[in-house]
């Protein structure tokens, strides 16, 4: 039997993390002694595939800059690299991406989510 702290620090992983493995019935552990304890010599689980790549595969995030009567200029993976391409801030991207009638650098911005 090795205690989650034990095993926290074996595998350089946070305690939240292992709870969750528990509670996902990837680990096994019993409550012994008012203490987690893990069973006998076991790996972390491998982590899901989620996050960024499960992202762009979607196609979510891209951010589409349009002229003012509604042709399409260019496509951006991101509102990083769209704020980069014009030479604007991310948060002047955003507030144009939320409210339709304002702009930004004189272009109408739209994410692929939500167009």
């Amino acid at each position: 039997m090795e205690t989650i702290r034990d095993f926290c620090i074996r595998h350089d992983v946070s305690k939240q993390r292992v709870g969750v493995w528990i509670k996902e019935e990837r680990l096994k552990a019993e409550l012994i002694n008012f203490r987690w304890e893990l069973e006998e010599d076991q790996e972390a689980p491998k982590k899901k595939g989620r996050g960024k790549a499960t992202k762009q595969q979607r196609g979510l995030g891209i951010v589409k800059q349009y002229t003012l009567e509604g042709e399409l200029v260019a496509k951006y993976l991101n509102s990083v690299e769209a704020s980069k391409a014009v030479g604007t801030s991310t948060a002047n991207l955003a507030i144009a991406m939320n409210k339709p009638h304002l702009t930004a650098k004189g272009f109408v911005w739209k994410r692929n989510d939500l167009s």
